[in-house]
């Protein structure tokens, strides 16, 4: 055999021996060692990791998941009554210290878009009840609409028919919905979900020379605050309400018929006796309203006065103890 030959099979040897020796006596084949020429560099032993599993902690007694948390409704008990500008016409949203929802008219046909955005920014789906004071179209035009788009619970409107488009369209809206209407007239309560009061005390006839006569008027108890939503009702509803010996009093009065001098006589004024009057009206109206004879009333009773044509939209938020604040758009706008 030649020289070159045993060396490489010398080398072969070597190399065996190293593997399987170091591979049988436990300790790491390449610790201590030196590569030829160098020093030696320590080698670190790495381990095969465990899968990480998460950590889960019983919660102690009486502790409680934030899942499981319930938010607290910073509107929970209070009532906030919006009186939507919808130019020349009436539109009152109340947020229900029940939670639920009551439309109270809804302006002219044209003023869906403003009404339904309205309601939209409000995080308004649903109207649990809903009420139409009378058939003139700037109280009844917007809820066509409204009864079309969005789930309504119940519907309230007088006894008396209109023989126009408008006032045709929302009847058959209503049944194409499957929906039902219940006669709106006094003594009639709406049964709600809890919290407040929600009585008709007109129309009181059914046999009125006037269509605004039939108004339904609605008086709405809150603990200690009252809120009187009197549509269009003129001077002879008035004084059937006061004849019948009525309990009007009430610290917020939607002024009827938008200021106009054919309602909210002096009378029917003092019988409420309110802090607050709030009249919807459109902004330089053709019909002159509110009229000056009224804003002088309201004025000398030392009624505080909020107008839509003036200040847009108007928010009252109460509790059962009484008003907590009063907003306008106006003030939002200017930053008031």
């Amino acid at each position: 055999m030649t020289r070159t030959k045993v060396k490489v099979l010398l080398s072969l040897i070597l190399i065996l021996a190293l593997v399987f020796g170091g591979g049988c006596s436990g300790t790491d084949p390449g610790a201590g060692s030196a590569p030829p020429g160098g020093q030696a560099h320590p080698v670190q032993e790495v381990t095969e990791a465990e899968p990480t599993e998460p950590s889960y902690e019983e919660p102690a007694p009486g502790d409680s998941q934030a899942d499981d948390e319930e938010i607290a409704d910073p509107n929970a008990g209070l009532l906030i009554a919006h009186f939507i500008d919808v130019g020349q016409g009436d539109a009152c949203l109340l947020e229900l210290p029940s939670g639920e929802t009551m439309l109270i008219d809804g302006g002219e046909r044209s003023a869906f878009n403003v009404l339904k955005e309205y309601l939209e920014d409000q995080y308004i789906d649903r109207i649990d009840y809903l009420i139409a004071t009378h058939p003139h179209a700037d109280h009844i035009g917007g809820l066509i609409g409204i009864v079309d788009e969005f789930p309504i619970g119940k519907i309230y409107m007088p006894q008396v028919a209109h023989n126009t488009k408008t006032f045709e369209e929302l009847l058959e809206t209503i049944k194409k919905k499957g929906l039902k209407i219940t006669a709106a007239k006094a003594g009639v309560a709406i049964e709600t979900g809890g919290g407040f009061e929600a009585v008709f005390v007109a129309p009181r006839n059914n046999d009125y020379d006037n269509l605004n006569d039939y108004s339904a008027v609605l008086k709405l108890t809150h603990g200690q605050v009252a809120y009187l939503f009197t549509g269009d009702a003129e001077e002879a509803s008035e004084k059937e309400m006061l004849a019948a010996g009525e309990n009007l009093k009430a610290e917020v009065l939607k002024v009827g018929h938008h200021g106009s001098n054919t309602s909210t006589t002096q009378e029917f004024l003092a019988a409420v006796s309110p802090g607050v009057a709030v009249i919807s009206a459109g902004r330089d109206n053709s019909y002159g309203h509110p009229h000056e004879e009224v804003m002088e009333r309201l004025f000398l009773a030392g009624i505080e006065i909020f107008r839509t044509d003036l200040q847009g939209s108007i928010v009252i938020t109460g509790n059962e103890q009484g008003i907590i604040s009063i907003l306008t758009e106006a003030d939002y706008l200017s930053g008031g």
